[in-house]
């Protein structure tokens, strides 16, 4: 992207300028329309921050060839939400995407190369990935590209082909870009308000083959919105939706039955997510994981955040290894991704990965209806209170 340090450059009245490259999952909700079943289940696990399910699905299917879950697993590679994420792997999924079409994939290609994120820094690269996205219609790349041709950075000044790609993206409603062209064309009086057509001087043929190629994979993927009662239909599904919460102060086993031993306990109306059932009991986890322990020498501890280091090391509800008052509740998978909280000696509190929990009795929980934004402020709530 293109960053402050380059405002300086810029007339007095227009250093405000500044192209913002936003690394997001894209995926609006009622284009999920056009996505296989396991897509969308992929797609439900990330929302709830299962990202082991999530990135496991979409893995299989960016393998087996999906444009949309190679972007995907892009993506999760990128903010570190898999295991041993890195943003070398980042790049060669979103490239993956991006040789198929993916306009975002090769806005994203370009930020990488821009910024040399897990590839060797290259502006030209960098522009000519954002001119292939720009042609595909992506507003982020048209409004970098503008901007580049506006400053002169890798780019001779052109203020015409900076006029047009950045009237592109403010005609999609880029959120920066209406503004600057109208600063633009301030500065600039004698500029003559330009068509958003793509001329063969700018584009050449081979950009123009890029175009049709993605209009195609377009249509049969992400775009193909089968009709508004349909998106209709599915933008209520994920407005509310089920969850699972206990009716009463409950204490958490270490497994199913009475016998199972104590590693803590939750409040009435705590929100869970269950990992798996068995017979009248249930597995459970909190939204971040359940609070629990490990020793140092088994977590690697950078900026709050832990990766854990050996197989089979074990949970532990309070951080000693006596097993009559800190059972343990479970292992960690080497290279699990951990929220670091605290430190007491040589132990290190952590919100524990999804896949360990505490058993309770079916008969402690209960379904109900609500928005997702509802049950995150009631966990936010909980937390600001020591869960």
């Amino acid at each position: 992207m293109i960053i402050n340090h380059l405002a300086k450059k810029l007339p007095a009245c227009s250093r405000q300028l500044l192209a913002v490259a936003i690394f997001a999952l894209s995926i609006i909700p009622n284009l999920l329309l056009a996505q296989s079943d396991k897509f969308k289940m992929a797609y439900y696990a990330y929302q709830k921050q299962d990202f082991e399910t999530a990135g496991n699905t979409w893995r299989k299917l960016a393998k087996a060839g999906d444009i949309n879950a190679q972007y995907a697993v892009g993506i999760m590679e990128l903010r570190g939400e898999t295991s041993n994420a890195s943003p070398a792997r980042a790049f060669k999924w979103f490239k993956k995407a991006a040789n198929q079409g993916h306009s975002t994939a090769m806005f994203n290609i370009g930020v990488a190369y821009w910024e040399g994120l897990g590839i060797k820094q290259d502006r030209d690269q960098a522009l000519l990935w954002w001119k292939k996205s720009a042609i595909a219609g992506d507003m982020g790349a048209q409004f970098n590209l503008g901007l580049a041709y506006y400053i002169g950075e890798e780019k001779t000044t052109d203020l015409d082909k900076a006029a047009k790609w950045i009237s592109m993206a403010a005609k999609q409603n880029h959120p920066e870009a209406k503004r600057i062209y109208n600063i633009l064309i301030h500065d600039n009086p004698t500029l003559t308000k330009n068509e958003t057509t793509v001329t063969e001087d700018d584009s050449g043929s081979s950009a123009k083959t890029v175009v049709a190629k993605n209009m195609v994979i377009e249509q049969k993927g992400i775009l193909a919105v089968e009709s508004s009662q349909q998106a209709e239909t599915f933008q209520k599904q994920i407005e509310t939706e089920e969850f699972w919460k206990t009716t009463e102060s409950i204490t958490l086993l270490t497994e199913p039955g009475e016998s199972g031993l104590n590693i803590g306990s939750l409040p009435a109306g705590a929100p869970v997510e269950i990992i798996k059932s068995q017979g009248d009991w249930s597995q459970v986890t909190l939204p971040t994981g359940l609070k629990m322990w490990i020793y140092e020498e088994f977590i690697n501890v950078n900026d709050g955040k832990g990766e854990i280091k050996g197989t089979g090391v074990r949970v532990r509800p309070k951080p000693t290894t006596d097993n009559t008052i800190s059972p343990p509740a479970g292992s960690y998978r080497n290279g699990d991704n951990v929220a670091v909280l605290e430190k007491e000696g040589k132990w290190y509190q952590i919100r524990a990965p999804k896949h360990i929990g505490g058993w309770i009795p079916n008969s402690k929980l209960e379904k109900y209806q609500d928005t997702k934004t509802n049950r995150t402020q009631l966990w936010d709530l909980m937390m600001a209170k020591g869960w």
